[in-house]
């Protein structure tokens, strides 16, 4: 059973010494399932976002997520286009990690109602283009993986092989990806910072007219290796 908004801002005291809890309510992250969410308001008007683990997965990810973030220095979040969590605080509820953030508010688009041409598909590749272009250094001096194209190669051709163990591939379409697996070309490019396990609930949007990406809040699979798998939600 999910636990309610009250229950978790009273990690929030927990993970932030001194915090004085004034309001608290549901947060709709798109995460239903994997996290417990709710946001907090304190007394001197910060909104925070607290979340804790509902799986083992989820909390691997939590960690993950904790240790991105602490990758995001001032000097890298002042180069980014969009604003990035700040985490607050950490403390584990019921054995489960909890991660306190600030709130990056905005909206969010669901990956299947992307309209086509400019707008949301023109933000989503500039915020995407921004984390590209971070150094590698970003990622390297916190220890997250680093991957060249031949170890992204490695990994991909490994995926192929437990799916084809499942006995749920067709062979027709194994096949086809150890075509595109065994062609050199397709894997001489250079590896950068990216996002990982991102998909389109990451995204947050302000803006009518003038639409942009104005944060985004999912880092834990923050790392260096295939631009392309950032892009792998797109329908």
């Amino acid at each position: 059973m999910a636990r309610p908004p009250f229950t978790l801002a009273a990690s929030v005291t927990a993970a932030v010494p001194g915090a004085r809890i004034v309001a608290a309510g549901a947060l709709t992250d798109g995460a239903a399932g994997r996290f417990d969410s709710a946001v907090v308001v304190l007394d001197d008007g910060r909104r925070l976002a607290v979340r804790v683990a509902a799986t083992v997965d989820a909390a691997e990810q939590l960690r993950a997520e904790a240790r991105a973030l602490a990758a995001l220095t001032d000097g890298v979040r002042a180069v980014l286009p969009f604003a990035a969590p700040v985490a607050v605080g950490q403390t584990v509820v019921d054995g489960s990690p909890a991660l306190v953030t600030d709130l990056v508010d905005g909206w969010h688009v669901d990956a299947a109602q992307i309209p086509d041409g400019r707008g949301v598909a023109t933000a989503l590749g500039a915020a995407l283009a921004a984390v590209h272009a971070l150094p590698v250094a970003v990622v390297r001096s916190e220890g997250l993986p680093v991957r060249t194209s031949d170890q992204v190669r490695d990994e991909t051709r490994r995926l192929i092989d437990r799916a084809a163990a499942s006995g749920h591939l067709p062979r027709t379409l194994r096949a086809r990806w150890m075509t595109a697996i065994d062609a050199d070309s397709l894997w001489e490019f250079e590896t950068v910072v990216v996002l990982g396990g991102v998909d389109a609930g990451a995204f947050v949007f302000t803006g009518d007219d003038d639409l942009r990406v104005s944060g985004l809040i999912d880092w834990h699979g923050l790392s260096v290796g295939d631009a392309a798998a950032d892009l792998h939600w797109l329908p």
